[in-house]
């Protein structure tokens, strides 16, 4: 069962996005870099609900470390957006389905209804 959090648990939440843009020097497609992955072990994180832009690339390639490392990942679809357009989106969805699975796939409507 999800456990849906009302008020953020991470104290040092601030503290740890100017840890990660300060560890962004260079071009990344995925937000594991040492830091988060840090920041995900110690807070025992095991599910990422993923929304945001770049479905093809961004959020692809973080969803796919996230499944890799036994974490897993929930794309919310109509929360998703590529610059490429709708067939850029529409292929970053195809490849997620086929590689992490397609129940990790879900419009915003049934994340709602599964946090409620």
């Amino acid at each position: 069962m999800a456990k849906t959090i009302t008020k953020p648990r991470f104290s040092g939440f601030r503290q740890f996005l100017k840890l990660q843009k300060n560890e962004r020097t260079g071009s990344y497609y995925s937000a594991f870099t040492e830091n988060f992955s840090s920041f995900i072990l110690i807070n025992q994180i095991s599910k990422i609900y993923f929304c945001g832009v770049e479905t093809d690339s961004c959020i692809f390639k973080t969803a796919i470390d996230s499944f890799e490392r036994g974490i897993e990942p929930v794309i919310i679809e109509d929360a998703c957006f590529s610059a490429g357009g709708q067939q850029a989106h529409d292929a970053g969805i195809f490849l997620l389905k086929r590689n992490i699975g397609k129940n990790q796939i879900q419009m915003s409507d049934q994340v709602i209804e599964k946090m409620s």
